[in-house]
């Protein structure tokens, strides 16, 4: 199970304070917003064997009251869409950007060639809901009219018919929690960039390293038996535009006067 505790950046500034800027985001009161994500369904007979010959996720350490973050990698090993799956029956769902998702199914179609397995975009809508609870992170519940997806006690996505109310600054603030907690963002302009190391995915529990070949396995694997990979994910608040300077920036996202940008940068050698 991934870990609920708002992870520390790499380089701290003196005046960052991670904890009261988490007590702030979510203390106000309930809220949410819709998000770019489509939900897509993988189904059939073959549904588990193809998705884990394509993503670095091991899919026998998934149950059916969980949800995870993985990846599907291209050939050389870069990330090209960072997703959400959960089991859905014999199947998966998965939640990808909206602006990768037509081209996230037309590639995976291309793989499935003999295999027993459907793909089909659902018209869903994906939101965020800030509120309290009480699932830990990980944790996956449904009700007869939505699947909640829940990132410990304070925030959750919610994938339902309909959408429910919608608070503009909710967006920002789920954006910004999963800033904290180390969740890198990948859309059409940052795919096939980073290695998954470099995302920070094992850390999340979205990559693997004993399941077996998937899509860019072999060098995704050479590079961890290595000991170390090229990038790293960091984030800071307010930070100036000389320290963004060199850094391939991921999110940036401003709640009230703070900004909080999310990168991958080179580690110098």
């Amino acid at each position: 199970m991934p870990s609920s505790q708002v992870v520390t950046p790499i380089v701290v500034s003196p005046d960052l304070d991670i904890e009261s800027l988490h007590k702030q985001l979510t203390a106000s009161i309930a809220t949410s917003a819709p998000l770019p994500y489509v939900r897509i369904s993988f189904a059939d007979s073959d549904a588990q064997e193809f998705l884990q010959g394509q993503l670095t996720l091991d899919l026998r350490q998934l149950d059916h009251n969980s949800h995870r973050v993985t990846a599907w990698c291209n050939a050389k090993g870069r990330v090209w869409a960072v997703l959400r799956i959960w089991r859905s029956g014999d199947g998966f769902e998965v939640l990808v950007p909206a602006n990768q998702a037509e081209a996230f199914i037309k590639r995976m179609r291309m793989f499935v060639l003999r295999a027993q397995v459907s793909i089909t975009p659902r018209t869903d809508v994906v939101q965020a809901h800030i509120e309290p609870g009480d699932q830990p992170d990980g944790a996956l519940t449904t009700t007869s009219q939505a699947i909640v997806l829940h990132h410990g006690s304070d925030h959750r996505l919610v994938v339902a018919a309909q959408p429910d109310t919608h608070d503009e600054r909710a967006q920002a603030r789920y954006q910004a929690l999963r800033i904290l907690n180390a969740e890198p963002h990948i859309d059409a302009q940052t795919q096939e960039k980073f290695l998954p190391q470099s995302l920070g995915l094992s850390e999340l529990g979205g990559l693997h390293f004993n399941k077996g070949c998937y899509v860019g396995q072999e060098i995704v694997a050479r590079v961890h038996y290595r000991g170390k990979a090229p990038q790293r994910l960091n984030f800071a608040l307010d930070p100036s535009d000389h320290a963004l300077e060199g850094k391939a920036v991921l999110s940036d996202v401003r709640i009230d006067d703070t900004r909080i940008v999310q990168w991958v940068e080179n580690i110098k050698a």
